[in-house]
């Protein structure tokens, strides 16, 4: 991937439901829509799946269908995430699914992450992103 662009993102909604099975396994399941600035430009609607076995660290995956720009090419395209929340920030990496994306978004390949670095984490639902990117 040789064009890393950045932008920044905004959690617009959350809602979260938790289930304990038998044995005290805990998975919570979100749902939430994401706000994206920058290279970036349009909404997301996610689904995390999230363990924290000892309530001090979470771990968490999620599918996201991003719906507007990205390079200024339109269309939706899902991302895969990976990622952890611990002592108030969240981290993630995520990558485009592939032969997700649809309109001028087909062939869109890449990955992208917040949270990295110290100045790139999410305080109040808010985060710069990086994300590398191309087209085959």
């Amino acid at each position: 991937m040789n064009n890393t662009q950045t932008g920044r993102f905004q959690v617009k909604s959350w809602t979260q439901e938790t289930n304990e099975e038998a044995g005290g396994l805990k998975l919570t399941r979100a749902h939430a829509t994401m706000a994206y600035q920058g290279v970036i430009d349009g909404e997301g609607v996610v689904e995390f799946l999230m363990y924290s076995p000892d309530g001090r660290v979470t771990s968490f995956v999620g599918l996201e269908q991003i719906t507007g720009s990205i390079a200024g090419q339109s269309g939706t395209v899902v991302f895969q995430h990976t990622g952890t929340f611990s002592e108030g920030v969240a981290r993630s990496k995520w990558f485009v699914v592939p032969d997700s994306g649809t309109e001028a978004l087909r062939g869109l390949r890449g990955q992208g992450s917040y949270g990295e670095s110290g100045d790139d984490v999410e305080h109040g639902g808010q985060a710069p992103y990086s994300f590398s990117f191309d087209f085959v």
